[in-house]
């Protein structure tokens, strides 16, 4: 596709999260219990996370060189190791946790990260959000159950304003927001982007069905299979095996996102794990296939927590892909909008193609915020 000239707005660069924040907490087991039944799984561990926090650690990170000596580094100036020729990203998450260990954690794990947290609100009386996840090692197949808890007390009047939406009534360059908050607060923090005509990137997961006129005006779109299909009311099928395959002209991916496009966004990625990505900005044309980088098996650990490198047969497909993956796909996509928006030009599958370097690389490492790579972890290609 051809490139686009994108805008620049002066020399500051920032990036507004609105999402969840969520403690994770999985186990491993042989088998699922029995009803009645107490059975000793294999393994536990609990990783802050959600796909707001993730992305957010995302966006950072992949604006930034890693600082020697990390994760040793207790504190790091922000300003210490920006890319050259970049003036780096600023990042601020607004979201909401409860006044417990949990919440104490994630709101830590941002601010580690050098993401600013002084929009996430501490709520008494009830607990973060909680995701519970048991996994079947023999097997793979996984069983979530998610609890929303505090990300539920992030209200719509919360995110009316810049100041609700980055701090400081700073104008963030892009504002990212997903679906773990309520429908109301997400409409809300989209309608006033909106209003200060501030970019958006929506990913509408976990998958549910949102009124269609939200849509509308939003600057990026991305979806997985499973979002596209219920945004679009059509099935994906899945791409060809064929190491060049593209999507055929009036074919079934062309009616995907032609059917998003159609919703008034201005550019549609979906994801499709293994598979790669497809994405289009012009209705009546063809989508653009862009593979998947390709990781060695021996290469992929996991992305869920330390001491589960034993078990990556089950992690890499069922969680890794599912959750960290795309979330690092969002805040490294994110950032080459704003990066390329500096350079005043934009060009949809260099971000693309970017988005899924970044995303490989959260695979072959332990942890789940700790797995997000860093820029100077990546093949930047100028």
């Amino acid at each position: 596709m051809a490139e686009e000239t994108a805008p620049a707005e002066g020399s500051t660069r920032a990036i507004a999260v609105v999402g969840g924040l969520v403690m994770d907490m999985i186990t491993i087991t042989a088998r699922l219990p029995n009803q009645g039944e107490t059975y000793i799984s294999d393994d536990f561990t609990m990783q802050p996370g959600g796909k707001g926090a993730n992305s957010a650690v995302a966006a950072f990170r992949l604006s930034h060189l890693k600082p020697p000596g990390w994760p040793d580094t207790e504190t790091v100036p922000e300003n210490a190791y920006k890319l050259p020729g970049f003036t780096g990203i600023s990042v601020s998450m607004t979201g909401a946790v409860g006044n417990d260990t949990s919440g104490k954690s994630l709101q830590a794990a941002l601010k580690r990260n050098h993401v600013n947290a002084d929009k996430v609100q501490t709520i008494d009386q009830i607990s973060s959000a909680v995701g519970i996840v048991i996994v079947e090692r023999d097997f793979g197949e996984n069983r979530i159950l998610y609890y929303p808890g505090a990300n539920e007390k992030l209200e719509a009047k919360d995110v009316c304003n810049l100041e609700g939406l980055y701090g400081g009534g700073q104008k963030p360059d892009l504002l990212i927001t997903q679906l773990e908050l309520k429908d109301d607060t997400v409409a809300r923090a989209i309608k006033t982007a909106k209003e200060h005509n501030i970019d958006i990137l929506f990913n509408p997961a976990p998958a549910r069905f949102l009124e269609k006129s939200h849509y509308h005006g939003i600057t990026h779109l991305i979806v997985n299979e499973t979002e596209a299909a219920t945004i679009s009311c059509h099935p994906v099928e899945p791409p060809g095996p064929e190491p060049d395959w593209q999507p055929e002209p009036g074919g079934n991916w062309q009616i995907v996102t032609d059917t998003l496009l159609k919703l008034g966004v201005k550019y549609a990625v979906v994801t499709c794990g293994a598979y790669g990505a497809f994405y289009s900005d012009t209705r009546g044309q063809v989508p653009t296939h862009v593979k998947a980088e390709k990781i060695e098996q021996d290469c992929i650990i996991d992305t869920t927590g330390a001491g589960y490198a034993r078990y990556r047969h089950v992690l890499s497909s069922q969680i890794s892909l599912l959750t960290r993956h795309r979330d690092t796909f969002v805040g490294a996509y994110a950032v080459e909008w704003v990066k390329q928006k500096q350079q005043n030009k934009w060009n949809l599958g260099v971000a693309v193609a970017f988005a899924n370097q970044a995303a490989a690389k959260t695979i072959q490492k332990v942890g789940c915020l700790e797995s997000i790579p860093w820029a100077s972890d990546l093949e930047l290609n100028e």
